[in-house]
């Protein structure tokens, strides 16, 4: 019976604990990068996708796939920017910022 309380309370204490946590190291930083990007591409995919189709059961998955990814997307961020990590520069998949990029190419 003492193990199983000394197990509880060490489960308290890492959701108490007052410690400093350790900086995120290059590759865990690295790798929310790569799924921070991965999610945006995806995204652009999903939108190529519900501008493509005109079966409903397939627009349905998709807009849900689509608002899932935005979410998973948001929550990778919120970390990213509570660790103090600057954001990648991502391309916007707005028409807008696309053709505004390929303009800035041709000058």
């Amino acid at each position: 019976m003492t193990r199983a309380i000394e197990s509880l309370a060490a489960i308290f204490k890492n959701f108490v604990d007052k410690e400093p946590k350790p900086l995120l190291h290059v590759g865990e930083v690295m790798d929310m990068w790569t799924a921070f990007t991965a999610f945006h591409e995806a995204q652009a995919l999903y939108q190529v996708g519900l501008n493509t189709t005109t079966d409903p059961e397939l627009k349905h998955v998709l807009m849900n796939t689509f608002e899932a990814s935005k979410s998973d997307t948001k929550l990778v961020e919120d970390f990213l920017l509570k660790e103090g990590v600057p954001l990648p520069l991502v391309i916007r998949t707005s028409r807008y910022l696309i053709q505004f990029q390929f303009l800035k190419g041709l000058n």
